[in-house]
């Protein structure tokens, strides 16, 4: 249950930083409201070994909210043998973006790292393909419509399954600030790993896939405390990142500010940067960057997403695509709208047939 507007969440710095004592000289109710602040953002892996000795009730909040999440781990790591397994059938071995894969690798508590779904990458040749292979799995396409923006727009298909978790198909790891990773590159860099029951799946090469982090993170303006410190452990499991290969690509990637902002977010937490990477933000778009990125989208409604596309705007490599990115949102929001506005109409007809 989300807080009061006027009431302003706790710091979760501490938590980020990993310090080695984040509730001390916390009354108490400011300590549990730590506790649900580090749940809510996927943090609850930093809070296992920092618990205070002296606060039995925050001890056992604790234990019920990590046994949700190994709970919910559990059922996503199921789901994602399931889907590998589909794919497989049919010749389609993935990238895994993130998720529990990612948490394996990086993570010394992995179960305690939330995901909401499952990201697979696929070759856009074999993207319809692996869907289809998915919906005779149950899951279930989105509306044709949205259908259409998720591929034209965004990076990915979305499909859906009760109880879930859902699966996003991507074509490309991101679109955000208009960037360009080719899927086909990427899947060719590629390295393979295997699940802990041993099914094959690859994940990105490392420079790829920090840049990936870097993106995801920095196109949901930071929002969730645990894309950022995806990033941080990130850097410190991969001391020997070749900056100049980081710097190359994402310019040819078309998200150097957007990389360049986001690795400033993780140094000023002591994430080591790799030699070389992309030069840092004039202090005016970084500015703007840092007030902006105080807004929370999924808190504020329409004014959240205004927020959400300016920062978009300021960190695009290119000033075209921010008018082209304006442009493009008003013809969907226009166009959604006027799908909707049929599929109403089309449901009262029937009804005003059966009174004549």
């Amino acid at each position: 249950m989300d807080r009061p507007r006027s009431q302003r969440p706790p710091d979760l710095r501490p938590l980020l930083e990993r310090r080695p004592a984040p509730f001390e000289g916390l009354p108490k109710a400011a300590r549990q409201e730590l506790l649900l602040e580090a749940a809510r953002h996927g943090l609850l892996s930093v809070v296992a070994s920092r618990l205070p000795e002296d606060d039995p009730a925050l001890r056992a909040r604790f234990e019920r909210l990590a046994r949700g999440a190994l709970l919910a781990d559990a059922r996503l790591r199921e789901v994602l043998e399931e889907v590998l397994s589909a794919l497989s059938a049919i010749g389609v071995v993935p990238v895994a973006l993130k998720g529990p894969v990612l948490a394996d690798r990086i993570y010394p508590a992995p179960a305690l790292r939330p995901a909401g779904d499952l990201d697979l990458l696929v070759a856009e040749e074999e993207l319809l393909r692996a869907a289809a292979a998915l919906v005779e799995r149950g899951f279930r396409r989105a509306d044709p419509l949205v259908d259409a923006y998720q591929r034209r727009r965004l990076h990915h298909l979305h499909l859906g399954r009760s109880p879930g978790p859902d699966v996003e198909l991507h074509f490309t790891p991101q679109s955000a600030f208009g960037a360009r990773l080719p899927a086909t590159e990427l899947l060719a860099r590629s390295l393979l790993f295997r699940t802990g029951s041993g099914t094959p799946v690859r994940v990105l090469a490392p420079e790829d896939e920090l840049i990936t982090l870097a993106v995801h993170a920095a196109g949901h303006l930071f929002e969730r405390g645990g894309w950022t410190l995806d990033l941080v452990l990130f850097l410190e499991r991969h001391p020997g990142l070749e900056g100049s290969v980081i710097r190359e690509r994402s310019g040819v990637f078309r998200c150097r500010r957007s990389l360049a902002y986001a690795l400033r977010r993780a140094a000023s937490l002591g994430a080591p940067l790799p030699q070389g990477s992309p030069l840092p933000l004039d202090p005016l778009r970084r500015s703007l960057c840092d007030r902006l990125s105080r807004f929370s989208p999924s808190r504020h409604g329409r004014w959240g997403a205004l927020v959400q596309m300016a920062f978009q705007m300021v960190l695009r490599d290119r000033a075209l695509g921010a008018i082209a990115l304006v442009g493009h949102e008003a013809f969907w929001v226009v166009r959604r709208r006027a799908h909707l506005a049929a599929r109403s109409l089309t449901r009262r007809r029937p009804a005003q047939d059966r009174g004549r």
